[in-house]
């Protein structure tokens, strides 16, 4: 598995059911996906480190348009800056 540095976050993609996108349009929706690894966090050039606050596990919408895809074994993933996650789902959304 992957260590993530900073506050990066690696994310795999979740398919959602019922989806469709024009593709003109596609950069226009955030992605669903789950948090597979996560970073300890940064300071962001303030004096005081302020740790993650996605966990792995998490079911979070993203940025796709910000974020880098990585090609592992385990199939393509992607890997984000945490203020590129816009939320975190809880319970049945």
């Amino acid at each position: 598995m992957a260590k993530m540095i900073m506050d990066h976050v690696l994310v795999k993609e979740v398919e959602e059911e019922g989806k469709v996108i024009l593709p003109e349009k596609a950069k226009l929706y955030p992605d669903k996906g789950e948090v597979m690894a996560v970073g300890p966090g940064d300071a962001y050039g303030y004096p005081e480190f302020m740790s993650t606050t996605v966990k792995v596990g998490d079911i979070i919408y993203y940025s796709k348009d910000r974020a880098y895809r990585v090609k592992m074994k385990a199939g393509d993933r992607y890997v984000i800056k945490e203020r590129d996650c816009l939320m975190i789902l809880e319970g049945d959304e």
